[in-house]
């Protein structure tokens, strides 16, 4: 179970496959190596573990329609094997992150209780800074956004979808005898539960993640490097400005973490060139 999201940019693999192909094809090959190496580890050699059956859903591109079959692990590695093929139009795509296809990742499920509280000291931060880190908090209070999605699927007895029972509280403000709070259901509901993300939006997510700074001065081209982006922004009266993203990784950051500031550089890349994004979790 997981978070899917990609950046709408049109490209040759997507015309080939279609943007829900490309995901599926992706999540087919995973799985495939995932089940090869556990039963590996399990025992088994090379050729009986290419051998072992499984079910599996598969998506036709040309049709639209997906179909759930029985193949074994060699099958699947046989029919996703076109994406080493089609990884080749991604070298020079701006966006590439050198992960193969850099339009497209994930958030894997349970999110943590060290990444929820990640979430939560950057809800605080934005308080102490106020706006504009602040203006996604405010957002979610102006428009009454209430964490319903997140909040449902923390009470699903079924499947683990969060490993904090119960949602982080961020005080916004305070006065006299009343506090106004937001809370992680409604900041990941925020995150996730958007469907198509456009311009705007992708905007409310970069500065509430701390990690972005505008600048008059274009940086330096060997400032950019690693984790660093930047894009050159119009505004309005046409004043050319210079966004540079920068949420490094490090060494406590777990995996939960380590997704979802990967989601928000995918947030980045999709407002630098202008395009959308989609996500489905």
């Amino acid at each position: 179970m997981a978070i899917d999201y990609i950046i709408n940019k049109d490209c040759e693999v997507k015309e080939e496959v279609g943007s829900a192909g490309l995901i599926q094809l992706i999540k087919s090959r995973n799985r495939a190596a995932e089940i090869f190496l556990s039963l590996i580890e399990e025992g088994k050699s090379e050729s009986e573990a290419l051998q072992t059956s499984f079910s599996v859903q598969l998506y036709a591109s040309k049709t639209g329609e997906s179909e759930v079959k029985k193949v074994t692990v060699r099958d699947l590695f046989r029919e996703t094997s076109q994406l080493k093929e089609l990884a080749l139009h991604c070298e020079s795509c701006p966006i590439n992150s050198g992960e193969g296809f850099g339009c497209y990742n994930t958030v894997s499920y349970p999110i943590s209780t060290e990444a929820e509280k990640w979430i939560s000291q950057l809800g605080q931060l934005a308080v102490v800074k106020g706006l504009p880190e602040s203006i996604l908090l405010k957002f979610i209070l102006d428009e009454e956004v209430t964490g319903e999605f997140f909040a449902k699927m923390r009470r699903d007895i079924k499947s683990t979808f969060l490993q904090y029972p119960e949602p982080l509280e961020i005080l916004v403000e305070k006065k006299l005898l009343k506090r106004t709070k937001v809370n992680t259901n409604q900041i990941l509901d925020m995150l996730f539960a958007i469907g198509t993300m456009e311009r705007t939006h992708q905007m409310l997510l970069l500065f509430f993640s701390s990690g972005v700074t505008i600048s008059h001065k274009e940086p330096d081209p060997e400032f950019l490097l690693g984790n660093i982006q930047a894009a050159a922004v119009k505004g309005e009266s046409g004043e050319l400005r210079y966004w540079i993203f920068n949420l490094p990784p490090i060494p406590s950051d777990d995996v939960s973490i380590t997704q979802i500031k990967r989601f928000f550089r995918s947030v980045f890349a999709g407002f630098a060139i202008g395009e959308t994004l989609s996500v489905d979790y």
